[in-house]
């Protein structure tokens, strides 16, 4: 009798979607990237708040590919409506290629990323989401949707 094995191959993308589909429904945050996240008004549409997101870079599989440092993380929101319901924002591609200096930097400093969301009526909260595809760790960080209604006052 043969026993054996098979793996199906995963469709593209399906490890992002799945983490970010657990940590979305999850009741905290992922800590596995840590994340800090400022709020400030839009400049450009008064309806939108800017999300000024800060990642560790030591939490991220940073590879070295010669004398560049690679890595590959998708980054992705959500918004929390009363009735439970979850408002989900396509996901971004963000591909890190850094020199040794830049990597020390990033290292040191963290990397930063500005993301755009939209204070629609009724979103108690947001969530914004990361995912190294080099480690399969992801992080969040909810933000109170009070935090851009007392911007726009």
């Amino acid at each position: 009798m043969k026993t054996g094995y098979y793996a199906w191959k995963s469709a593209a993308g399906s490890r992002t979607q799945q983490a970010f589909a657990a940590t979305a429904a999850a009741p905290f945050d992922a800590e596995e990237i840590g994340l800090r996240a400022t709020v400030s008004a839009d400049a450009e549409n008064s309806a939108t708040g800017l999300v000024n997101l800060r990642i560790e870079a030591r939490d991220i599989a940073l590879a070295q590919e010669g004398d560049r440092y690679t890595c590959h993380l998708g980054i992705m929101s959500v918004g929390y409506l009363p009735n439970g319901l979850i408002a989900p924002n396509p996901v971004k591609r963000l591909d890190i290629q850094y020199s040794a200096a830049e990597r020390d930097q990033a290292l040191r400093d963290g990397i930063d990323v500005a993301e755009k969301l939209t204070a629609s009526q009724g979103v108690n909260k947001f969530r914004v989401m990361v995912f190294d595809r080099g480690s399969n760790a992801v992080g969040s960080i909810t933000i109170p949707a009070a935090a851009f209604q007392q911007m726009q006052r």
